[in-house]
């Protein structure tokens, strides 16, 4: 179970390193100024969510893993399935992309809350959970505009 907690939290930072640089790449591909501008602030909340994981102390938090909670998140691929921006085809198909893995997010973090006893990260966890619904929202909206 360690193990996997500690290839969670690495995977998660490498996502929102990831998302990070997407979105910027996003925004450079739009031609909508209202779209750029949310595709920039979907890239800084992902620095910041990325920064926020760093502050995570693997060594404090492996010791307090709540097994029968735990078990939903045992499925942790070693390999991220992170593909490049040029993959897709139209910015529909990014945003849709974007968007299930924001859902993915979502879940993890708020599965992980669960997870650990430790106020601290749970906080920070239910907070990075909540934030990813946001950015659900934004990207479900974006998408009936399109």
């Amino acid at each position: 179970m360690q193990e996997v907690l500690k290839l969670i939290l690495e995977n998660s930072i490498k996502e929102e390193n990831y998302f990070y640089h997407f979105y910027l790449e996003l925004s450079e591909k739009a031609d909508n100024q209202e779209l750029k501008k949310e595709l920039k602030k979907l890239a800084e909340y992902e620095k910041i969510h990325e920064e926020k994981l760093k502050t995570l102390d693997f060594n404090k938090l492996r010791g307090k893993i709540i097994p029968e909670n735990f078990e939903n998140l045992k499925d942790v691929k070693e390999e991220l399935n992170i593909p490049p921006i040029e993959q897709f085809k139209d910015m529909k198909a990014l945003i849709e992309f974007a968007l299930k893995q924001e859902i993915q997010a979502k879940m993890l973090y708020a599965d992980l809350a669960k997870s650990i006893d430790d106020p601290e990260a749970k906080g920070l966890l239910e907070l990075l959970s909540s934030e990813e619904e946001l950015h659900e929202n934004i990207l479900k909206e974006r998408l009936t505009k399109l």
